[in-house]
Order: C-alpha cells, then sequence, then structure tokens
C-alpha cells in the first residue's frame, strides 16, 4: 500500500512539473510572433498562416537538404559549365 501510494505521488509531481512547464510562457518568441503578428496588428491586419507551416527543426532541414542537392547539382556541372566553357571561349578567336 505504501508502495502504491509512493509511487501515485511520485506521479502526480511529475505531471504537474509536465504541465508547469507547459504553462510558461517563452522567453524568446518566435519571429512570427515578435516581428509579424505586432506588425500586421499595427497595420490593422490580422497575421496570415505561413505558406509552409512546419514545426520544430523540419524547416532547418528542408533547407539543408535543398542546399545540399544544389551543391551536388553545381559539383555535377561544375567542370562543364566552368572549365570547358572557357576552352570553346578560347577556340572561338
Amino acid at each position: 500500500m505504501k508502495r502504491l501510494l509512493m509511487v501515485l505521488f511520485c506521479f502526480l509531481v511529475l505531471t504537474s512539473l509536465a504541465s508547469a512547464e507547459e504553462a510558461k510562457k517563452e522567453k524568446w518568441a518566435g519571429i512570427d510572433e515578435a516581428v509579424i503578428e505586432k506588425y500586421a496588428t499595427d497595420k490593422g491586419r490580422e497575421a496570415a498562416e505561413p505558406l509552409f507551416n512546419v514545426e520544430g527543426d523540419m524547416l532547418l532541414f528542408l533547407f539543408a537538404m535543398a542546399g545540399a542537392m544544389g551543391g551536388f547539382v553545381m559539383g555535377y556541372y561544375w567542370h562543364k559549365v566552368f572549365i570547358m566553357g572557357k576552352r570553346t571561349e578560347e577556340g572561338d578567336d
């Protein structure tokens, strides 16, 4: 019985701590709340939903993947664009 009460007490303490963390307001607001919504309400408009509404670090991951893919494409065509292009221009003289 004591063990059950102790487990229940620990569970209640942990859940109350978790809910207290959620109730805290963030110290640093994101760019959407801090800047865009502020200027939208100053101008009398409601802030619109973002075009790509992703949560967390997904936007950073997508940006990194797009940069990597662009780098791979540019690396693949680097020789053709910058090296072979110069030789054809020199031969035209």
